[in-house]
């Protein structure tokens, strides 16, 4: 039992030790509100609200395209993950306050509401089942 105890306490102090600091969720990070988006998509899609959700994927969708090449979005798309998976999912106050605040700045500029239209028929394509 002791031993058991011991191991324990070893895998979470290792556990402790290798932890990266939390990161500083920013609305004007173009990957961290694509996660946020991304995030609440998967909420929209798993509670029914296809409005949410294909909502969600325009506003990445937009988002994705501040970030200009392909290579860019393709680069961006793993951090996009590992922020979503590693923060996001696990931190439901954070992903709605980091929702908000990048929504807020979204429909702020006049650029978001001109491609509005478009990026819900792209987000439609990009998800054909919402």
């Amino acid at each position: 039992m002791r031993a058991n105890k011991l191991f324990i306490f070893g895998l979470l102090a290792l556990a402790a030790c290798t932890q990266q600091p939390a990161v500083a969720l920013d609305a004007s990070n173009p990957i961290h509100c694509m996660a946020a988006f991304n995030v609440t998509a998967v909420i929209g899609k798993q509670a029914g609200n296809s409005k949410l959700q294909l909502e969600s994927i325009a506003r990445a969708l937009f988002e994705s395209e501040k970030l200009g090449s392909r290579r860019a979005i393709d680069d961006a798309k793993l951090e996009t993950m590992k922020l979503a998976q590693d923060r996001l999912a696990q931190d439901g106050d954070a992903t709605q306050s980091l929702a908000v605040e990048c929504a807020k700045k979204q429909d702020a500029d006049p650029a978001f509401e001109a491609r509005v239209p478009d990026l819900l028929v792209k987000s439609q394509e990009w998800d054909p089942s919402a």
